[in-house]
């Protein structure tokens, strides 16, 4: 059996620049990058995904060749 670590980073709440964000993810150097993009309410998610595209952009920039997955609840 395979074991697994996962971890978090919470940039909004560690108020991370793009830059500081992409250094913690080099740093873990991960499998795979799974950015999840909620808000309180229906509309703070999606004004959060802006962020998440640019980070997600800043990466492949960076050239970072890791799977990146982007998820989001929209609504019920």
């Amino acid at each position: 059996m395979r074991v697994y670590k996962c971890s978090i980073i919470d940039a909004i709440a560690e108020n991370l620049s793009i830059e500081e964000t992409y250094l913690k993810i080099k740093l873990l150097n991960p499998k795979i990058v799974l950015f999840t993009v909620y808000g309180q309410n229906v509309n703070a998610g999606t004004t959060s995904m802006s962020g998440s595209i640019a980070l997600a952009n800043y990466l492949k920039e960076k050239k970072y060749n890791k799977p990146l997955v982007l998820t989001h609840k929209h609504h019920d």
